[in-house]
């Protein structure tokens, strides 16, 4: 009997390890890339140490408290590892700065949207309509309505600086000559859409590995591991028209929906919905770069 015990053990034993050998191995291929981007930023393993305790701090306060009562420092250095008066300096660190760009960029794809939406702002056939600075219907209007408390100036040097608009000195007015919000190659607004967006992915994925849940979120790719690269540009071009297409028809059906752009819209509760689509490509380092 003793003999069976033990074999239980030694099997889930067996088990547990397997799978920590396996979650290992998957949370090694995640962070391959993003630590390539810090030692390409000049973070050391020490500031990513860093980094890496204030996220098992966050994650261990927001999500294993017991019977809702207030998270204690000890249970937190209990469940993490990390002592007591780390975990009190790490807490009393401020870090706000991707919570401010974050802020400027959603205020500022807010008024992008309204400028596409809003009626009072678009023409007879639905297009967007210059706009002068001030007066009725004006761009002013427009940041007034959608941006919260960002100034007017700065939304327009920053639409300016995106390549978004154009301003005609003749008339004064600004013409709309982007409808997506793409931040500058290198900006720090790329590294709010790399936490953002990897979150967001990531979060679908784990939230799929639940077999409790009653139902699975929207999770497929599709990838050829052969292709040519003589068909890589037909490829890009066919997937940003058909994605943009697609992502223009679900941003038309969430602002019907969604009480911030429809505050008629009726409805319990408050969910975030959306769907993202990036394109997967990988040239093998023995061809040259396109």
């Amino acid at each position: 009997m003793n003999m069976n015990k033990n074999s239980d053990t030694s099997t889930t034993n067996n088990s547990i390890s397997e799978t920590s050998n396996l979650f290992a191995e998957v949370v090694a291929k995640i962070l391959r890339p993003i630590v390539r981007l810090a030692l390409e930023k000049g973070i050391t393993l020490d500031g990513f140490a860093d980094i890496t305790k204030r996220v098992f701090i966050d994650v261990a306060s927001e999500h294993f408290l017991i019977d809702g009562r207030k998270q204690t420092k000890s249970r937190i250095a209990t469940l993490t590892g990390i002592n007591r008066k780390e975990v009190a300096r790490i807490q009393g660190a401020s870090v706000d700065g991707l919570e401010k760009i974050s802020r400027k960029r959603n205020r500022a794809a807010q008024v992008l949207t309204a400028w596409l939406r809003d009626e009072r702002f678009l023409d007879s056939k639905g297009d967007p309509m210059p706009l002068k600075i001030e007066g009725e219907n004006s761009f002013t209007d427009l940041v007034k309505s959608y941006s919260g408390d960002i100034p007017v100036r700065t939304i327009v040097d920053e639409f300016k600086r995106l390549g978004l608009v154009e301003s005609n000195s003749e008339d004064g007015r600004l013409y709309l000559v982007s409808r997506g919000y793409v931040p500058k190659s290198g900006s720090e607004e790329y590294l709010e859409i790399l936490g953002a967006d990897s979150q967001e992915l990531l979060e679908t994925i784990i939230s799929n590995m639940q077999v409790e849940k009653k139902y699975a979120l929207y999770q497929k790719k599709v990838v050829y591991t052969n292709v040519p690269l003589d068909y890589l540009a037909g490829f890009r071009s066919i997937s940003a028209r058909m994605s943009q297409h697609l992502l223009e028809e679900m941003d038309r059906w969430l602002a019907d929906h969604d009480r911030d752009t429809s505050p008629n819209i009726l409805g319990e509760g408050k969910a975030k919905v959306g769907l993202g689509i990036y394109q997967i490509e990988s040239i093998d380092e023995a061809d040259h770069d396109l």
